[in-house]
């Protein structure tokens, strides 16, 4: 398909490939990667394109989209093992692959509110989940996959025997190669209990010290910050599916379009007097089931947008959520802009990639937290100046950053490792992040969560 415009889901990005290449199977990808004469450089792959930055611009290049490998391929492991690996074309949806799996009763410990994201864009990308008993990023659930290098080979990487490889791959923000599919470690399907708590926000580091002593009691939580207020849920993993009746499925669809609502706007009372008149015992349900899917939208329709920062140490919690809400408040007196809020995740490190020695969630096996500030219109001037503003003010305080979910990310903001980087791949967007890092280089091991 000669040029066409093609834009992210939110209609914030858009470019303009001189070639757009929509494969049936693997020989018509290492065609287009071999044959830059028809397929220009840079040539990239996209899934379902809800980057939030301009991660997807590859004007006058290439774009090759992967929506054609689509399938489950299928089970591997004794079906009798508390650990069974599921093998997943780069395509899929991870609403589709939950879907997939729990028809089995199987599930990955991965499960972020976005059902939308494709599997090979988020294994060499970033993603964040407040998981329950399980690692909170994609990564950590690779056990291998295959891609396709710069020069049109197809290369299988495993955990077993390529482990610093398929690290690597995975830390290359597709800048190495075009995934073609994954195998992904899942387990028993589980119920979950979720309820739903306000409280002020207050003083920032009272609201910290509470939200701490919180989390303490759960085996996980996920929050919105805003300046009214907060609204968190706790979770906790059931044991024995059988002995737990599980919510209807129209109370669980109300509760999980009430609560998108609270990533739109400064405040949403609805999902507070929601939460407060749900059950006692809160919702039991899988997790998979609260996942968003995201319709078409219009430029005038409010749609998520957000900018992503994680904080590696644990300790310094309470300091930074003090901080986040004074910048906020300093910033909208200055301006009268604030985000709607700030959506908390509380993100297990696990895997090589915390034993990585820089990168996301790498410091050691433990706990990260990830602030990110949330906006329903994500084209607002005055968003983009909160996030250029904040983004210093972040990396000051220890934050990590990702060039395809931190909004107008500058120079210097972030590192990609020169190792990691095939020209063939490479957009004037990603190439002003390339920087030879030092081999060897020490990230500090950093605290598990604290008992409060």
């Amino acid at each position: 398909m000669d040029s066409a415009h093609l834009a992210t889901w939110h209609l914030a990005h858009k470019t303009r490939p001189a070639k757009i290449v929509l494969p049936k199977d693997v020989e018509e990808v290492v065609a287009a990667v071999r044959d830059p004469k028809n397929h220009p450089s840079p040539l990239i792959a996209v899934g379902a394109m809800h980057s939030v930055t301009r991660c997807v611009e590859a004007d006058a290049g290439t774009v090759v989209c992967m929506a054609g490998f689509n399938r489950v391929i299928g089970m591997a492991g004794a079906t009798d093992s508390p650990c069974q690996v599921v093998r997943v074309e780069a395509g899929v949806t991870l609403a589709v692959l939950h879907a997939w799996l729990l028809a089995l009763q199987r599930e990955l410990s991965f499960s972020p509110e976005i059902g939308d994201a494709t599997v090979g864009g988020l294994v060499t990308t970033m993603c964040k989940d407040s998981s329950v008993r399980g690692p909170g990023h994609l990564c950590a659930l690779v056990e291998a996959l295959t891609y396709v290098d710069h020069e049109g080979n197809v290369v299988g990487l495993s955990r077993q025997e390529d482990e610093v490889a398929l690290e690597h791959y995975m830390c290359s923000y597709c800048t190495q190669g075009i995934t073609l599919d994954a195998m992904l470690r899942c387990r028993p399907a589980c119920l979950v209990r979720t309820r739903v708590r306000a409280l002020p926000t207050g003083d920032g580091a009272r609201l910290a010290e509470r939200i701490l002593r919180m989390r303490a009691q759960c085996d996980n939580m996920w929050a919105v910050i805003t300046l009214h207020g907060c609204c968190l849920e706790q979770r906790w993993q059931l044991p024995g599916r059988a002995l737990h009746r599980q919510s209807p499925r129209l109370l669980l669809e109300v509760f999980r379009r009430v609560r998108y609502q609270t990533f739109l706007v400064p405040h949403t009372p609805a999902y507070i007097l929601l939460g407060a008149r749900l059950p006692l015992p809160g919702l039991v349900h899988h997790r998979s089931l609260l996942v968003n899917s995201y319709p078409a939208v219009t430029a005038e329709q409010s749609r998520l947008d957000f900018s992503y920062y994680e904080y590696p140490d644990i300790g310094r919690f309470a300091e930074v959520v003090e901080g986040v809400l004074q910048f906020a408040r300093d910033h909208k007196d200055a301006t009268g802009f604030a985000p709607a809020g700030f959506a908390l995740y509380f993100v297990r490190r696990g895997g090589a990639r915390a034993r990585m020695h820089a990168g996301a969630y790498s410091g050691g096996e433990g706990w990260s937290f990830v602030l990110d500030p949330t906006c329903g219109q994500p084209t607002d001037p005055r968003w983009l100046e909160f996030c250029r503003a904040f983004t210093p003010w972040a990396l000051a305080h220890g934050a990590r950053t990702s060039p395809t979910q931190t909004k107008e990310l500058l120079p210097g903001q972030y590192a990609l490792d020169s190792r990691y980087v095939r020209a063939r791949f490479l957009t004037p967007y990603f190439a002003q992040f390339v920087t030879e890092l030092k081999q060897g280089a020490e990230t500090p091991a950093f605290d598990t969560l604290p008992k409060t």
